[in-house]
């Protein structure tokens, strides 16, 4: 995911992927942690139904972007065609 970004702005890149990598894992420990506080088995339940959800969002996502990008490779996409 960091090939795409100019090699003056990696830094900045990996710290907002990092950064929001841990929001994330911060998010869900509450929520899903809020979920199971009140009746355990109905919010086990709950928290493992939503889970099962995102995991279905983020496979369709990841295969879009597969798709999409299928033939490309992004360092070939930055570099400039040669001058004649």
């Amino acid at each position: 995911m960091l090939d795409n970004v100019p090699a003056e702005r990696a830094g900045t890149a990996a710290a907002l992927l990092n950064t929001s990598r841990q929001t994330g894992g911060a998010l869900r420990i509450a929520v899903f942690g809020a979920l199971v506080a009140s009746d355990f088995s109905c919010g086990m339940r709950e928290s493992l139904l939503l889970a099962a959800a995102l995991l279905g969002v983020n496979a369709l996502g990841a295969a879009a972007l597969l798709r999409r990008g299928e033939g490309a490779s992004p360092a070939q996409d930055c570099v400039p065609a040669p001058e004649q």
